[in-house]
């Protein structure tokens, strides 16, 4: 029977150590998404799972894969469900993205205007965008 070095197998795992893929980064961008939409900071966030804003900067842009000690945290401080995070719900479950601060803070007021207010605000910004 032959004996495994130690050395040799770590230094094999480390060339076969699977990198953040394109499944990795969907996720990602569902956690950044979701963190923006709970008014968190980075840091905020990285207090929650007990670790920096720069290990949560690498989550976000998918360098670093989550912990899956990290899932049920997510799932009660950002709202997200496995099918969310994991890319599973029907289309019509999908929150829109949201991709900036201003985004969330002018989705948040939207929803708490009246009917009126809501159509007069959506005249206004296909206005100012220049569609019909």
């Amino acid at each position: 029977m032959a004996k495994l070095d130690p050395m040799s197998l770590a230094a094999s795992m480390e060339r076969t150590k699977r990198r953040a893929g394109d499944y990795d980064q969907r996720i990602a961008a569902v956690v950044r998404e979701a963190r923006v939409r709970a008014h968190l900071t980075q840091s905020d966030l990285g207090r929650l799972l007990g670790v920096t804003f720069q290990q949560v900067q690498k989550y976000e842009t998918g360098t670093n894969r989550l912990p899956a000690s990290a899932y049920p945290i997510l799932f009660r401080e950002l709202g997200l469900t496995p099918e969310l995070l994991f890319g599973q719900a029907e289309p019509s479950d999908r929150p829109v993205p949201l991709r900036s601060r201003a985004s969330v803070e002018l989705t948040t007021i939207f929803d708490r205007l009246d009917g009126d207010r809501q159509s007069l605000l959506m005249r206004i910004a296909r206005e100012l965008d220049g569609s019909r």
